[in-house]
């Protein structure tokens, strides 16, 4: 039992705690979970403390935007939400967002987990949140709300195991797509490195104060109410139930066993929002009702259930409002996912906050268990991947089962397509027709139009990005060549330039949309600037030591230089000659730098050697039908030219390359 409960002031405070407790430098794995999501205020207000971004940081330019991408490669993040409320689409950073959903029920709970190293041990270990506030501008600065931070035990890992397990079983719903299948976010990734650090036993503390409670029902097995497990199975002298929305009150407030209930409902529109009729004169408690002292005017978003017996004190705090759904569902009705944490305490925490209020204004609600007035469940499940690589929308849909959806089709759009599609067996997925995808913005939305009771319902649902690269997503600006080239060109291997130089932007940097410029051949700046680049790599930084030439964020790296060639143009014969020396000079680099790297580098050889020899087919009939090459061979054939090109690399690799750089160079300094 602890005499002091742990009170963060708000969400943020909650979440700065947590950051804390972690090294910075090292790699942190978050997770947050949220019922409503608002996408803007995240990314500009919470992100940026996960980031370790200074306050002063200018917000909402490009600048910013890719300096905060690049602090979160170490924090690796994702958020997962309803997606009944039809979340609005993420931004241009470097999270994933995971929205998820049940067939009769909300996903409610509201919580925040992180993994890593901990500070001053060095240790690894996890910490969590848990409170009533969602990722709103109003959840985390406007209404009142209850939030408690916890280092995780053992107790907590096998309770979080539970909901891990669930949307990892989630994510992988997600459309099978080509290539390597890596989805914005990498959700997935995370989740599974959260669940291997809840496995980890050195990561955990000992059982202890508070424990933690979820609602489940996804479940095969039973599990105690939500309700019970905050009562504990004992007689209690009070009770003290805060709560802004409400429903089966009387049945849940036997379930407290306590002599007398204290409600305190919601200030809304000047009157306090609670349903007389369902508690008052109900069984043998007494029935009272209270408020906050200061701030009376402030919405309590609040949820929370205080128990005293004697100088004992459990208080249970978190996401579950008092409503069926959240604390003791009835078969088949609605059953949320929700989390609470339980502390026993010695004393009452609340005895200067909540005072008794008998002259209340009280107003019954519209609905007796509107649960944060969600719009309706869609009885459907629907995923939609965009594969950039693939250049296709991938569609999978799911009715629930005993779902109302009249006359038996739905209709989807995502951008310019379109799905007339019947909604096919109950409980089983069906995979639908992929459609293409040309546009070269990422498309963020779906729409599911759809008769349920007689009325017309329209679902907003998110599309997943797959296999799109860094600068398609806007993580980075889109490379040009001409300045990447010039930029290498510029290097001193010898002066120090952090772990890389991972800057957001090369010199002149632009989208790699620009018009082509006219056709030159005259190709030393290329070689001279992937000669610095080997001299750069191979020279420790003198600060940091060993660079990277596979970090994704460095300006200098293989990734910058691969993604500036493929981006330039290669219409005419002219470009396309360009690319493929380009190309080929790139594989004699990578071969040189990725000897010891294993995936790292077979991922980049593979798509150079793709590209290749998708141009030497085009390159070997330009060679035929140029008449020098006809003077040498009259009756030119594709072997011949395949020859020649075989040729004409070799000797870019040792007389143009490398090599005679190094020669001409040591001559110079000679």
């Amino acid at each position: 039992m602890t005499t002091k409960l742990p009170d963060p002031s708000c969400m943020r405070h909650a979440l700065l705690q947590i950051c804390e407790q972690f090294e910075q430098d090292n790699d942190r794995v978050v997770l947050l979970t949220t019922f409503n999501f608002a996408p803007r205020f995240f990314e500009s207000s919470v992100l940026p403390i996960l980031a370790d971004m200074p306050e002063e940081e200018e917000r909402g330019t490009a600048e910013a935007r890719y300096a905060l991408n690049q602090a979160l490669e170490k924090v690796h993040c994702v958020v997962a939400c309803d997606r009944s409320v039809s979340p609005e689409p993420k931004g241009e950073l470097r999270y994933g967002l995971l929205p998820v959903g049940l067939p009769k029920g909300r996903f409610h709970a509201k919580l925040m987990l992180m993994s890593g190293t901990l500070r001053g041990s060095g240790k690894p270990g996890l910490w969590l949140a848990v409170g009533s506030g969602n990722l709103t501008l109003s959840g985390w600065a406007m209404n009142r709300e209850v939030v408690a931070t916890t280092r995780v035990n053992t107790q907590h890992a096998a309770e979080l195991a539970l909901l891990l397990s669930w949307l990892q079983a989630q994510a992988d719903q997600m459309p099978a797509a080509g290539g390597d299948g890596r989805e914005e976010g990498n959700t997935r990734q995370v989740l599974r490195k959260l669940q291997e650090a809840l496995g980890d036993p050195s990561a955990l503390a000992a059982p202890g104060m508070p424990t933690l409670h979820l609602a489940l029902p996804f479940m095969t097995l039973p599990r105690e109410p939500m309700i019970d497990l905050l009562a504990g199975n004992r007689q209690w002298d009070a009770a003290t139930v805060v709560s802004p929305f409400w429903g089966g009150i009387g049945r849940l407030s036997d379930r407290l066993n306590a002599g007398s209930v204290r409600y305190v409902p919601s200030l809304d529109q000047g009157s306090y929002r609670f349903p007389l009729g369902s508690a008052l004169g109900h069984g043998a408690r007494s029935v009272d009702f209270g408020k906050f002292i200061g701030g009376e005017d402030r919405y309590t978003h609040a949820k929370a259930v205080l128990l005293q017996r004697g100088d004992d004190y459990v208080l249970g705090m978190g996401s579950a409002n008092f409503t069926e759904a959240a604390m003791h569902p009835r078969a088949g009705a609605l059953a949320n996912v929700e989390a609470m944490l339980r502390y026993e305490l010695a004393a009452n925490p609340w005895k200067a906050t909540i005072v008794p209020a008998a002259d209340l204004p009280i107003a019954e609600p519209n609905d007796d268990d509107s649960e944060e007035k969600a719009p309706p469940i869609p009885p459907f499940d629907v995923r939609i991947a965009c594969d950039w690589r693939a250049g296709k929308f991938v569609v999978r849909l799911c009715v629930h089962d005993g779902a109302a959806v009249e006359g038996g089709r739905l209709k989807i759009v995502v951008g310019l397509e379109h799905w007339d599609v019947a909604t096919g067996l109950e409980g089983q997925w069906q995979e639908l027709e992929p459609k293409p995808f040309n546009g070269r913005a990422a498309v963020r939305t779906f729409f599911v139009q759809y008769e349920a009771k007689g009325q017309l319902h329209t679902f907003q649902g998110l599309v997943i990005q797959v296999g799109a690269a860094d600068d398609e997503l806007g993580y980075r600006p889109r490379p040009r060549l001409d300045s990447v080239i010039a930029m290498l060109r510029a290097l001193d291997p010898s002066v120090g330039q952090g772990r890389g130089v991972h800057g957001a932007a090369a010199p002149g940097e632009g989208d790699g949309e620009d018009d082509a410029p006219e056709p030159q051949f005259d190709f030393f700046a290329l070689f001279q600037a992937t000669w610095k680049m080997l001299k750069y790599f191979g020279t420790p930084d003198p600060v940091f030591g060993e660079r990277d030439p596979f970090s994704s964020t460095s300006v200098y790296g293989l990734q910058t230089l691969w993604r500036a060639i493929v981006l330039h143009p290669a219409a005419s014969a002219e470009q396309k000659i360009a690319r493929y020396i380009h190309v080929a000079e790139f594989e004699d680099v990578l071969r040189q730098l990725g000897r010891d790297r294993g995936a790292e580098a077979r991922v980049l050889e593979d798509a150079a050697r793709q590209e290749r020899m998708a141009l030497e087919g085009d390159i070997q009939q330009l060679l035929m039908d140029s008449q020098t090459f006809r003077a040498m061979f009259p009756q030119p054939t594709p072997d011949q030219a395949r020859s020649y090109l075989e040729w004409f690399r070799g000797e870019l690799r040792g007389r143009y390359g490398h090599a005679a750089l190094a020669d001409t160079t040591e001559a110079n300094h000679a």
